[in-house]
């Protein structure tokens, strides 16, 4: 699923794939706060930004906009 949005991107994406993380497996693991914090987009899954032990640094930026392709994992606390 990463790979198709990463191929819209390149594709569509007005030269946008060079500011584009991929969070995910070994980047998500390396990538510092400045690295997300420069990137026009990032790509990540569900998994990677769900209830964790140890949260997210994506969960600490303040977005401007998300695309939530994986609509089907958004709980509320009562469907929980």
């Amino acid at each position: 699923m990463l790979q198709q949005w990463v191929d819209v991107i390149k594709h569509n994406g007005l030269g946008l794939f060079n500011h584009t993380l991929i969070y995910h497996g070994y980047t998500a693991r390396t990538a510092t706060e400045t690295d997300i914090n420069n990137s026009y987009i990032v790509i990540t899954t569900y998994g990677m930004i769900a209830k964790r032990k140890n949260p997210s640094p994506l969960t600490k930026i303040n977005w401007g906009r998300i695309i939530y392709d994986e609509a089907h994992h958004m709980r509320t606390q009562t469907t929980a």
